[in-house]
């Protein structure tokens, strides 16, 4: 497969909603990541956090992790609008709906990772997380 056809195709990242043809059923949220040549449909109530390692975008998820070669603020761009991603250090963002705990230089995610905050703009980051949280965010 040629993944310069496949990328003109389907630009990247890709954010939708899903119905799932379900009457009562919410509709579904993700994004859509080229990973290891492939399209990947990653639900975002299964992300965890997000950072940027060497020069891949890693998607922390349930299932583990996924690497796509995007640059970071494209990525960022499909997330436009979703109020549960708080930027937290440089290039990294944590799906607040899945923060279990505040911890003095990080957030402790529901699965057991770890997330830094940045010491400069800490007690900022920590503020909006209970603000998110306070105020009955999803």
């Amino acid at each position: 497969m040629d993944t310069k056809n496949t990328a003109a195709k389907h630009p990247a990242p890709v954010f939708n909603t899903v119905n799932l043809h379900q009457p009562q059923a919410e509709a579904h949220k993700y994004v859509e990541v080229l990973t290891n040549r492939l399209w990947t449909r990653v639900d975002l109530d299964r992300l965890l956090w997000v950072d940027m390692h060497h020069n891949a975008v890693q998607l922390h998820t349930d299932a583990g992790v996924l690497r796509t070669y995007i640059p970071f603020d494209t990525f960022m761009e499909a997330l436009d609008g979703q109020t549960q991603f708080l930027s937290c250090y440089k290039r990294c963002v944590a799906n607040m709906n899945r923060i279990s705990a505040v911890e003095s230089d990080g957030f402790l995610m529901d699965n057991g990772d770890r997330v830094p905050i940045r010491k400069k703009d800490s007690s900022h980051i920590k503020q909006a997380y209970f603000q998110f949280i306070c105020g009955g965010n999803t």
